[in-house]
């Protein structure tokens, strides 16, 4: 068991506080749209006959006659699909993707 004695005045720096608010705020801005994503349960890629349609923080769709080509790489242990069409190269993060053959629906 740990005890801490106090003596004395406890001086509060509002430069601390203020640096505290500010770093919770930017925390909270980066996570909150992570969670919704996560909980939202959407696809991240939807495959048709016609088309591939991709939903990041942008969503996009190709045609299967736009795409001239594609591969898959692996950079730094994140998986992306290159989706190679006239316009240049896409790619495509599926590392939100790699999960148990039962969760992927």
């Amino acid at each position: 068991m740990a005890y801490v004695f106090l003596s004395g005045k406890i001086k509060i720096d509002n430069k601390l506080v203020i640096l505290t608010i500010i770093m919770v705020a930017i925390l909270a801005y980066s996570l909150i749209p992570l969670l919704k994503r996560v909980h939202s349960n959407t696809p991240v890629i939807i495959l048709t006959k016609q088309s591939i349609d991709i939903n990041q923080r942008k969503s996009f769709s190709f045609l299967w006659s736009q795409i001239q080509s594609w591969n898959t790489k692996e950079d730094e242990g994140t998986k992306y699909i290159v989706l190679h069409t006239e316009e240049g190269e896409k790619s495509i993060n599926i590392s939100a993707l790699d999960r148990k053959s039962k969760e992927i629906i």
